[in-house]
């Protein structure tokens, strides 16, 4: 197996305290890629983003030994939402993550496309409309467009790689371009995508390949499933503690085209969680 497969390890790790607290935390369970909230995740407001916190961000991003960070969109973002106001307040909020993760060097931000009753042409056709007005302010041009897929619970949009593809085909040709995919574990195996095996994890793959094109991956999210392969739910497990189990991680740490990939934790964070699933997907890498 790859040893650079380690340099790719990480987790979610809280910036309660302030931004740049981020790289305490990272070095505290070992991470060598982060990903972040830049605003209140739970909200629609937000603060500043004053040019003090920029400058310290920036320091204790100079003395990290982190190689990648990815930003986490704010909960509520919902493009496809029937509801005006809502879509708006959508696009208003991932235009000011964009921002700021293009001014603190963060490669993109990463969201769940939305929920929708519709069929997925018109949904498809609703998050692409948000996704190419988000796009049309040259301010958010420094960090990627990142939609991940969902395990399929309710109307969610997302839980194929037919229905990531819609939405990226319905997008302007320029905000196409800007936009990535990060695929969760979790999400995927609720959704269908079997990952127990190498074999499994490889037919996978490939059809991630084959619908969207590798070069569309950008980032992982390593979370194991409470639910069973098609359950459609959304409930992450501690790594080797759900239905995938260790040799599924085992297969996917092992899968070369992932290799150079962030692969970014958001198990459960209880009792020190993410540095002991680090030092789980450290053993199985041999």
């Amino acid at each position: 197996m790859d040893l650079a497969v380690l340099d790719d390890l990480g987790a979610h790790v809280s910036v309660a305290g302030g931004l740049a607290k981020a790289f305490e935390r990272a070095e505290e369970i070992g991470a060598k890629t982060i990903q972040v909230f830049v605003k209140n995740q739970r909200q629609w407001r937000w603060r500043p983003l004053g040019d003090w916190e920029q400058g310290l961000w920036w320091r204790m991003r100079r003395q990290s030994e982190v190689r990648e960070i990815f930003a986490h969109g704010t909960y509520l973002l919902n493009f496809a939402s029937e509801d005006d106001g809502i879509f708006q307040r959508s696009i208003d909020t991932l235009r000011e993550e964009l921002w700021r993760a293009s001014v603190l060097g963060i490669r993109g931000v990463i969201f769940h496309p939305g929920s929708s009753e519709a069929p997925i042409e018109q949904a498809a056709d609703r998050i692409a409309s948000g996704l190419a007005e988000v796009d049309r302010d040259p301010r958010t041009h420094g960090a990627l467009i990142v939609l991940e897929n969902v395990a399929g619970q309710g109307n969610t949009v997302g839980r194929s790689f037919e229905q990531l593809r819609a939405i990226i085909d319905a997008c302007p040709p320029e905000t196409a371009e800007r936009v990535g995919v990060c695929l969760d574990t979790c999400h995927l195996f609720a959704a269908g995508y079997d990952l127990r095996t190498p074999e499994a994890v490889r037919e996978t793959f490939e059809a991630f390949d084959r619908v969207l094109g590798h070069s569309r991956l950008v980032a992982l999210h390593y979370n194991d499933s409470q639910g069973e392969l098609g359950s459609r739910l959304d409930r992450h497990a501690s790594i080797g503690k759900g239905k995938i189990g260790l040799e599924g991680f085992r297969a996917l740490l092992a899968y070369e085209p992932t290799v150079g990939i962030a692969k970014i934790l958001e198990t459960p964070t209880e009792n020190d969680g993410h540095r002991r699933d680090l030092e789980t997907l450290r053993s199985l890498v041999v």
